[in-house]
């Protein structure tokens, strides 16, 4: 289990040190705290991409912030939901 706990963590792209930072509980508090940063800086992308109806109100929206039609893949990425389609 270690050893796959360990790959993992070279695989997120957390460095096996040396010391305390070759330990598994310092190099997945690391992982962990890179993906919560991630998920921060996905929320604030994805306040910039909302909806925004056109003019002539066929109901159609666009994004706000790239003009692409809504949902944009910016914002499903941002999300969770891009299926890469």
């Amino acid at each position: 289990e270690a050893r796959t706990v360990h790959h993992l963590c070279d695989m997120a792209g957390i460095p096996a040190g040396e010391g305390a930072d070759s330990r598994i509980d310092a190099r997945v508090f690391l992982v962990v705290r890179a993906l919560l940063d991630l998920r921060t800086d996905m929320v604030r992308v994805a306040s910039w991409h909302v909806p925004a109806p056109l003019p002539d109100s066929t109901g159609h929206d666009v994004c706000r912030e790239c003009g692409g039609d809504w949902p944009c893949n910016t914002r499903a990425i941002a999300d969770g939901t891009y299926t890469g389609e």
